[in-house]
C-alpha cells in the first residue's frame, strides 16, 4: 500500500516524534513516539480529544493524583522504552510503519488527498501500547473517528499547499 503525502502539521509531528527518539538514545520509532507527538499542543488535537470524551483536565495533567494526565502517560510510556548503545539514528520499525500505512488507509476512508494529524490519531487506536492507553482514558478508535467526522463536518484534506513537497532528508527512510 502507498502512503499518502503528509500535510505540513504531520511532517512536523512526525519529526518531534523521531527527534524525541533520539533525545532518549532508542533505536527504533514505534507507535508510542508518535502517540506522545501528537498530544504535545503544537499539534493542535486537544479539542478534538476533548470532542471524543478526554476530560481537559486529563489531557493537562491536573487530574487528580492517582491518575497523571494522558500527555504525561504518553511520556512515560516512551521513556521506559529500551535504549541503543552507540548513538544510532532511530528507524522506523514495522510496528511505525504499519501504523503509517493504517493512517494512510484511514485518510482515505475520509476522503482525504493528504495524511493529516487526525488520521494518524485514528490509526493509534488500532496500535496495541498506545490503544491500550487511550482506553484507560475512555478513548477509542470509534468515539476518535466520531469526534473526527464532526470535526470535519465533510471536509477533506485536499490542500497542497499544506503537504511538503519531498520527503525531508531529516525523516527515516520507511
Amino acid at each position: 500500500m502507498s502512503l499518502l503525502p503528509l500535510t505540513q502539521k504531520a511532517n512536523d509531528v512526525l519529526v518531534s516524534a523521531r527527534n524525541r527518539a533520539l533525545e532518549l538514545g532508542q533505536a527504533e520509532l514505534l507507535p508510542q513516539h508518535l502517540l506522545e507527538a501528537l498530544l504535545a499542543p503544537e499539534a493542535g488535537l486537544r479539542s478534538l480529544l476533548e470532542r471524543a470524551g478526554l476530560a481537559p483536565e486529563a489531557m493537562k495533567g491536573l487530574a487528580p493524583e492517582a491518575m497523571k494526565g494522558l500527555a504525561d502517560e504518553a511520556r512515560a510510556l516512551v521513556e521506559r522504552l529500551p535504549r541503543a548503545v552507540g548513538g544510532a539514528e532511530p528507524q522506523a520499525g514495522p510496528a511505525f510503519r504499519h501504523l503509517l500505512e493504517s493512517a494512510s488507509a484511514a485518510g482515505r476512508e475520509l476522503g482525504d488527498r493528504y495524511l493529516a494529524t487526525d488520521a494518524l490519531l485514528l490509526a493509534l487506536g488500532e496500535s496495541p501500547e498506545p490503544k491500550r492507553l487511550l482506553g484507560r482514558f475512555g478513548l477509542d478508535r470509534k468515539k476518535l473517528e466520531a469526534a473526527v467526522r464532526e470535526a470535519r463536518n465533510g471536509a477533506r484534506v485536499e490542500d497542497e499547499r499544506r503537504a511538503p513537497a519531498r520527503r525531508p532528508r531529516h525523516l527515516p527512510r520507511w
